[in-house]
């Protein structure tokens, strides 16, 4: 998809993603929401880093037009964390990565676009990958 005039798409193989290291998305909702808006910016894709946000919060947080498709949250230390938001008419599906994360050193979430088989993996914190990760990547 392509942006044209009047921020409406049209057909093309091109795909748009926005990535964003928050340093806490708490109350940035609105904040991230008008940036995008403001440059006519409608990515299929937000990835964002460092939400800080737990499993219980971010399954609760929203972007207009956009649900999210994959993430991870720490369990056992503040802060860190990924997650991809995705728009709303694009098709996915998730892959499940947590247990190949370790907070503090990998941590990461992914989905698979219906686009010619696009993987999409956002990382935060990434030191050296497992041998397995390798594997399915």
């Amino acid at each position: 998809m392509e942006l044209t005039a009047g921020n409406k798409r049209k057909s093309t193989n091109n795909i748009t993603i926005h990535h964003q290291n928050t340093l806490s998305i708490t109350n940035k909702s609105d904040e991230s929401s008008i940036n995008l808006q403001m440059n006519h910016i409608r990515p299929h894709l937000i990835c964002l880093t460092e939400h800080h946000l737990k499993e219980s919060e971010i399954t609760k947080f929203s972007l207009d037009g956009y649900k999210l498709a994959s993430s991870f949250c720490r369990r056992e230390f503040l802060g860190g964390a990924v997650c991809i938001f995705i728009s709303n008419n694009t098709i996915f599906q998730t892959i499940d990565l947590k247990q190949f994360c370790h907070e503090k050193t990998v941590e990461m979430c992914a989905v698979k676009l219906h686009l010619k088989s696009i993987k999409l993996i956002t990382f935060l914190h990434l030191q050296s990958p497992s041998r397995e990760l390798k594997t399915i990547l």
